[in-house]
């Protein structure tokens, strides 16, 4: 595409060459996308003078480059993308005078380079973050400095008279603590290859390009001045602006982490107290369950022990009023020979039936 204004969200791309290529001229935004298993780049930008954003979006098994960024006069800001596995590089850079700024991503298991620049500049500057950041993760402005001495090419020296050499033969001391050579003596026996710093012979042989402000030699009069050419001041400060961009990042997912596992405690910790509560309720719904039963059991051997009761109650005023009539017998005598000549009579009668 060329002098477009695209605005792209929630896409798969699949299955394709390259999925978008960017001509010039070119307003492009990529939200919430997904780049697969396309046949070479996820995004091609090959043209000029164009501007390419791409935020929490993925970039997977695409077989050459995640994001190839080619052209002149370009700009390509990502953030949130996750680039794995693709077949050359996470992101191939072989741009001029164009822009990259990257925050808050990851490259991983990509068969090339995460980040693969081709251009002088973009591969000086990602060279330098490189070395600097390769024993500390967030190097300071002294191993940047410490690095461009390995990625400079040599400077053109100057005439005898514009370089004036320094003292040959001169015991010198590593007094800088930072220095690998710390407090290890040495002498120079080569010319300065400039004004802020000596090659340094120590007694394993090996030969040291070592600052000037790193050395103690009273009677070496070394100068202090540090200049650098245009074109790594303008790589240092990319790579400030690249080393700020990560250490922010990495803040920032320290922070989110922390608030993931905050957020989390607290679920498991709300989840296990509702789980505990609902235990209780459920051992106190059992145990009422168990009580109303015991109390209907307890009710109904009650009501017959009460029957029980009534019984005996009612045997004994029987029994009562069979003592009171016996009683009533004995003291009528009259009474008594009458029921019995009823008796007898009763018998007698009977006995003529028969």
């Amino acid at each position: 595409m060329n002098n477009a204004n695209v605005a792209i969200a929630g896409l798969t791309f699949a299955d394709d060459r390259d999925s978008i290529s960017v001509g010039s001229g070119v307003n492009l935004t990529v939200t919430d996308s997904l780049f697969r298993n396309n046949g070479q780049d996820g995004v091609d930008i090959n043209g000029n003078d164009s501007t390419v954003t791409v935020r929490n979006s993925s970039f997977i098994n695409n077989s050459d480059d995640g994001i190839d960024f080619n052209g002149n006069g370009n700009k390509l800001n990502i953030s949130g993308l996750s680039i794995l596995n693709n077949g050359n590089n996470g992101i191939e850079i072989d741009a001029s005078d164009s822009t990259l700024t990257v925050s808050d991503s990851s490259f991983t298991g990509n068969t090339g380079d995460g980040i693969c620049p081709f251009n002088d500049l973009f591969e000086s500057a990602f060279s330098l973050f490189t070395i600097a950041a390769k024993e500390k993760p967030f190097p300071t402005a002294a191993d940047f400095a410490k690095a461009v001495q390995q990625v400079a090419p040599t400077v053109k020296r100057a005439t005898k008279s514009e370089n004036p050499k320094t003292q040959l033969c001169n015991s010198v001391t590593a007094s800088q603590q930072s220095h690998p050579r710390y407090g290890e003596s040495g002498v120079i026996e080569a010319d300065a290859p400039n004004h802020w710093q000596q090659i340094v012979t120590f007694s394993d042989s090996e030969r040291v390009l070592i600052n000037n402000t790193d050395l103690d030699a009273p009677s070496v009069p070394f100068p202090r001045e540090r200049t650098y050419p245009a074109e790594y001041t303008e790589a240092m400060s990319t790579t400030g602006y690249a080393y700020a961009a990560i250490e922010e990042r990495h803040k920032q997912e320290l922070e989110r982490l922390s608030q993931e596992l905050r957020i989390g405690l607290q679920t498991e910790t709300t989840a296990r107290a509702e789980e505990q509560v609902q235990e209780q309720v459920e051992s106190l719904q059992k145990l009422f369950k168990q009580q109303k039963e015991q109390n209907i059991q307890l009710q109904q051997r009650l009501d017959e022990m009460e029957s029980l009761r009534q019984l005996e109650t009612e045997n004994q005023q029987l029994r009562q009023r069979i003592q009171d009539l016996e009683r009533a017998v004995e003291e009528r005598p009259s009474l008594r020979d009458a029921t019995r000549t009823q008796q007898w009579g009763n018998t007698m009668s009977k006995r003529v039936k028969h």
